[in-house]
Formats: C-alpha cells, structure tokens, sequence
C-alpha cells in the first residue's frame, strides 16, 4: 500500500478590521501561488462585514437591544460581562452602540461573552472544514490582527492555543471565564483552544 504523506493545515484567524484587511492579501498570495497547502480564512469582527475570500465569517455585533439584555441580567453571561456593566455603565448607552467596537476594548470583550457558543460552533466547524479535505496531519492556529484597537484585545488573547488542549474545551469554570477581565492584563487563557484532532467526535 502506498505511503499517504499528511499535510499541516493553517486555520488563518483574521481578528477586526486590520485582520480583514491582511486576509485578503494572504488570499490573494494563497491563489496566486496555486494553494500550496491546506488553509482556511475565518474572520471575527464585531462589524457585519465581510469579505468574499473568507470562507467562515463569525460576525459578533452588537446593538442596543443586546446591550440591554446584557445590562438586564449580566450574570447570565458571567462575572465578567457584570464588572463591566457595574463598573464602566458611561460606555453602555444603548443608544451610542453602533457597528464595531469603536477602539473600545470592553464592548468586544462583551460582544464575545455574549456571542460565546456562536464562536466556538464557527471554530469548531473551521476545524472540521479543513479535515474534511482529506490527509490532514495537524492544524495551526494562526491569528492576525493589529497590536490595537477594540477587536484584538479580547480575541486575540482568548483564541491563543495552550499546550495539551483539545479543540474546544471550555475553562473549568466557564461562566467566571466567559468574557474577558476588564483588566485587560488578566486574560484568562483556554476559553477557546485550538489544537487538531483526528476525529469529529473529539470536536464535540
């Protein structure tokens, strides 16, 4: 029987709107250069925008009517989202909240409590794309963004793998690690962890 050599796939993040932007140069790259190897772009913004060479968008915006969910009953979406909404209410006027983050940390840290189990089905399932392509040995995680503005904090740190980690696996206690501190150099590691599997059901 033949020997089938496995590929190493690249799960490309792009995180805001620079990340979109550098996407869109590394697809042009990618096609130009025949898709030397298995990849797959995934894009999380809080801005609804896309970009046609992103295969999976997860767009996680937020509006007043989730602003006043959250305000309602912040505990629902852990303790986090509750020392937001008890300690910096001046940036949570329904009113104001517009497409993006507008540079303000917090509101992504909050659009990523709230759209929590949307992220880790879009991931989950990015993962799931690039195995299905066949002969895939391993994936890496690779996250674009820019050193600042309001979508880099939040993802950026959460999505960053940890050794021995399945492919989604939530923190002991999720509902404490759902969103991220609001001080921004107390990121919780694991809420989202990416290393490849061999099958679905590791996945699930």
């Amino acid at each position: 029987m033949a020997r089938i050599d496995k590929q190493t796939a690249f799960l490309n993040i792009l995180l805001g709107g620079t990340g979109r932007e550098a996407g869109r140069h590394l697809s042009d790259l990618a096609v130009a250069d025949q898709r030397p190897f298995p990849m797959i772009i995934v894009q999380i913004d809080t801005e609804p925008r896309t970009e046609p060479f992103v295969d999976r968008p997860i767009l996680i915006p937020l509006d007043g009517g989730k602003i006043r969910t959250m305000k309602a009953s912040p505990q629902t979406f852990g303790d986090v989202c509750t020392t937001i909404v008890e300690n910096y209410g001046r940036f949570l006027n329904p009113e104001d909240i517009g497409n993006g983050a507008r540079t303000i940390r917090l509101l992504t840290q909050l659009a990523f409590a709230y759209h929590y189990e949307s992220i880790l089905r879009g991931l989950r399932n990015a993962i799931l794309d690039l195995y299905h392509q066949g002969g895939i040995g391993g994936i890496i995680p690779v996250l674009i963004s820019s050193s600042g503005g309001g979508n880099r904090q939040r993802p950026a740190n959460s999505l960053a793998p940890g050794p021995q980690r399945s492919v989604v696996r939530e923190p002991p206690d999720r509902r404490s690690s759902r969103g991220c501190p609001a001080n921004a150099n107390s990121v919780p590691r694991g809420a989202v962890c990416l290393r490849a599997s061999q099958s679905d059901d590791a996945c699930r």
